[in-house]
This record gives C-alpha cells, sequence and structure tokens, in this order.
C-alpha cells in the first residue's frame, strides 16, 4: 500500500512538474502578480498561443505518428526532434517578444527558458539531463526577482521533483544532479542579464 501511494504522489509531482504545465503556471503567476489585469491575460494568451500549445500540438502529432509513447519523451534520442522543434519555436517567441517591444522582464524571462532548451539539446548527445529537474529549477532561480518566498516553495518542489524523476526511474542520479545544476546556473545569468541590461 506505501508503494502504491509513493508511487502515485511520484506520478502526480512529475506531472504537475512538467515543463510545459510548470512553466505555464509559473509565467501566469508572474503575470498576475506583476501586471495589471489587462496584460497580464494579453501576455498569457501570448505565451499559450505562441508557445505553449504549438509545443503540445508537435507532441500529441508525434505521439499518434508512434515516435514518442507519452508527453515525457523519455528516449534520449527521441529527445532531439522535440528540442529542435522547441528551439526554434522559441527562437521566434523571443523575436516576437523583442519585436513588440514587451516590458524587460518578460523578455528577459524568454532568454533563459531558451539556453536551457539549446543547452539541453547539446548535452543529450552525452547525457540525458532531467528536463523536468532543470526546468524547476530553473523557474525557482528566476522566482529570486519576483518573491523570494515564491521562489523558496519553488525550490522545495523543485527538489521533490528531482527524487519523483528518480522513484520513477526516467533518470539516473547524474541526471537528475545535472539538471539542478544546469537550472540554477541558467536561473542565474537571468538575474545578470536582468540587472544589467545585457
Amino acid at each position: 500500500m506505501k508503494l502504491k501511494a509513493e508511487q502515485f504522489l511520484s506520478h502526480l509531482i512529475s506531472s504537475i512538474g512538467h515543463p510545459i504545465l510548470l512553466g505555464s503556471l509559473a509565467a501566469i503567476y508572474v503575470n498576475f502578480r506583476e501586471f495589471d489585469t489587462e496584460k497580464a491575460w494579453q501576455l498569457t494568451l501570448t505565451l499559450l498561443i505562441g508557445c505553449v500549445l504549438p509545443i503540445i500540438g508537435f507532441l500529441i502529432y508525434k505521439m499518434r505518428k508512434g515516435d514518442y509513447e507519452n508527453f515525457d519523451v523519455s528516449n534520449q534520442k527521441k529527445r532531439n526532434s522535440l528540442y529542435i522543434f522547441s528551439i526554434l519555436l522559441l527562437a521566434l517567441f523571443m523575436g516576437y517578444l523583442f519585436f513588440v517591444n514587451s516590458t524587460w522582464l518578460i523578455k528577459c524571462g524568454i532568454i533563459p527558458v531558451f539556453l536551457l532548451t539549446f543547452s539541453s539539446y547539446f548535452i543529450n548527445k552525452k547525457i540525458k539531463v532531467s528536463l523536468h529537474t532543470s526546468f524547476s529549477f530553473l523557474l525557482a532561480t528566476m522566482m529570486i526577482q519576483v518573491e523570494t518566498s515564491a521562489a523558496f516553495t519553488m525550490y522545495l518542489f523543485a527538489i521533490l521533483i528531482g527524487y519523483s524523476r528518480l522513484h520513477l526511474k526516467r533518470h539516473s542520479i547524474p541526471e537528475v544532479a545535472l539538471g539542478a545544476i544546469l537550472g540554477i546556473a541558467i536561473g542565474f545569468i537571468f538575474h545578470f542579464i536582468y540587472r544589467f541590461g545585457i
């Protein structure tokens, strides 16, 4: 019974910690905390239409073709096509945000997401870094700029996500550890860019 409960909790945490869902929730939180309601809705819809829905559509398409088994895309080789699609999409989305002269916080927020995806693509050739873990630690580190208590909560949740990936045997300890280090490192790049405008 205890094993079933642990398995259920690991699945639940891992599902919530999926980069698409967790990233969307974090963005919505920041949007409605930092901007007025109209601007927050505009930014949220832009994110959903320009980034989230295309990635979900790509995943569903690949699953129907039989290339992916599920939304996790745990196979190291099969991940390459997801990385390439995501990198191209994020580059276009980032270009759009700069073109429409979005707020500095939003412009700076997309850069680390792009850097994490881009670096993960190359790291994936050697080791299957945990995207769940890296993305959650990235968000936690970026959240320091917005609210420290939210960042602290996010760090705790990121640790649980890393543990869930190990418990579900989706990743090894080096893959999860590398994900955490990568997420934190790129998160601090965000703070540097945000502060110094580079």
